[in-house]
């Protein structure tokens, strides 16, 4: 969930890390708070098969979950 001040929110349950909490974290029973580096400001977030993307208000894509294809551009 993408909040209108930036922040991100993950809950449920993921394999992989595509939570975005940590690879020893698959599962929230309640909303979390995701951390980006320098407090960045996310604009945009977009969901895929164990994956997520995300664009901070400078230009910068974060990503995080399942890289089998090399989706996550690492």
């Amino acid at each position: 969930m993408l909040l209108e001040d930036g922040k991100v929110f993950a809950v449920g349950k993921s394999t992989r890390g595509a939570l975005g909490l940590g690879e020893e974290k698959l599962e929230a029973s309640k909303f979390e708070e995701l951390a980006f580096p320098n407090a960045a400001k996310i604009v945009k977030i977009s969901c895929g098969d164990d994956f997520n993307l995300a664009l901070d208000e400078t230009g910068k894509v974060y990503s995080w979950g399942y890289n089998r294809s090399g989706q996550l551009g690492h």
